[in-house]
C-alpha cells in the first residue's frame, strides 16, 4: 500500500489490534495513533515507548485470552476507548517530521 493510501485504510477500521512480541520503533502504531484509530496493543517496551499513559488499551505479551479480552471491553466502552483515542493522536503530534529533525539538531 502507498503512503498516501495510509489515511484512508485506517480510517476504515474499529481499531488496530497489535499483538506483537517484539518491535522496533512501531510506526504503524504511530500512523494508527495520528489517523485517530483506537490501538489494542501488546504490553511491550516498543508500544509503551510510544504510547503514554491511558492513550491505548494494552493486553498482556503472549496472551491471546487477555487480548481476546481486551478486545471485548473496548467495544463494551466506547466513550474509555474515545478518550484514549484522543490521548494517543495528541502523542502522535510529537512524531512530525520537521518537529523529530528540529529536536534532533538540537540535541546535537
Amino acid at each position: 500500500v502507498g503512503h498516501a493510501d495510509m489515511p484512508e485504510l485506517y480510517h476504515r477500521y474499529d481499531f488496530l489490534v497489535m499483538p506483537s512480541i517484539w518491535e522496533g520503533l512501531p510506526v504503524s502504531l504511530i500512523e494508527a495513533m495520528a489517523s485517530k484509530l483506537p490501538i489494542i496493543a501488546t504490553d511491550i517496551p516498543a508500544s509503551t515507548d510510544v504510547l503514554g499513559m491511558d492513550s491505548a488499551i494494552l493486553a498482556s505479551k503472549e496472551d491471546a485470552r487477555d487480548l481476546a479480552e481486551k478486545l471485548r471491553w473496548a467495544f463494551q466502552h466506547p466513550d474509555s476507548v474515545l478518550k484514549r483515542t484522543q490521548n494517543a493522536y495528541e502523542i502522535a503530534k510529537r512524531y512530525d517530521w520537521a518537529a523529530t529533525a528540529s529536536q534532533e539538531v538540537e540535541e546535537s
